[in-house]
């Protein structure tokens, strides 16, 4: 315990600078603290051998789950470097983010089973404008992300940022290209006319719109199972190749873009 050295008086509750000139944290009982605790508005983690405040340091909880905590002594969330490597702490949990896509403010980012940020450029360029088209059109984030990711061989194969292969013309742009149909078993190469649009997120949107405009689409609006909503993009007549829905759900499986569509 610590007493006032002029009430003396038992501190509860308080961070205090001992005799010996360290500081301490005791609890609501006047008890020395240990481990992770909630003070001043933020939480700090003491030792649970000296007692001391530990800083800068990725430390297992009493609990048993770990934590980042700064050069202040506060519990880190958001991006913090760590043996120079970048990682992203939940801004509700305080937990590293891993094996997960992570809204870090301005993009989604994935963070992989170490916890360390992975390059994922293209699911990133494209990945906010799909979660406004479910909440626009009822078109499922991760199918459309998936859908991108196939059309387009992870944006390196989309001629007029069409990410989608749709055809037709987008305000009036259009361009004339090579494309492989499957009709009744067998693929044939022929020309088509494609839409061009000025950037990938204008592609997002018009492939959502797109869907939604069409009847035939009805079906997979608002249907957050993406197992549900592949199946009924192929049954649908978006592709004619066989295998379209198995296509996206793996792909879906691979690069774990059914996390975007948790909470819908």
């Amino acid at each position: 315990y610590y007493f006032d050295p002029y009430t003396y008086l038992r501190v509860d509750n308080n961070y205090v600078q001992s005799q010996w000139g360290s500081w301490y944290m005791f609890g609501d009982d006047g008890r020395i603290v240990s481990g992770v605790t909630q003070w001043a508005g933020s939480y700090y983690y003491f030792d649970p051998t000296t007692y001391l405040r530990v800083d800068n340091a990725y430390v297992q909880s009493q609990w048993g789950a770990w934590y980042m905590f700064g050069n202040d002594g506060r519990i880190v969330s958001g991006f913090h470097e760590l043996n120079g490597q970048q990682y992203f702490f939940d801004l509700n949990t305080y937990q590293m983010v891993k094996e997960h896509w992570a809204n870090t403010g301005s993009e989604w980012r994935y963070f992989d089973g170490n916890g360390q940020l992975t390059s994922t450029d293209f699911v990133t360029s494209i990945a906010n404008g799909a979660m406004q088209t479910w909440y626009k059109y009822g078109v499922l984030p991760s199918v459309s992300i998936a859908q991108a990711i196939c059309e387009s061989n992870w944006g390196t194969a989309a001629p007029g940022n069409n990410l989608f292969g749709i055809k037709g013309s987008y305000n009036g742009q259009s361009q004339l290209l090579w494309t492989w149909e499957v009709y009744n078993g067998q693929s044939v190469h022929i020309q088509d006319w494609f839409r061009v649009y000025p950037t990938v997120n204008e592609s997002v949107n018009d492939h959502a719109s797109f869907l939604y405009e069409n009847s035939r689409y009805n079906n997979l609006l608002w249907d957050n199972n993406y197992y549900s909503v592949c199946n009924k993009l192929h049954q649908d007549g978006y592709a004619t190749a066989p295998t379209y829905a198995n296509t996206l759900i793996n792909i879906i499986h691979a690069s774990g873009l059914d996390q975007f569509d948790e909470g819908l």
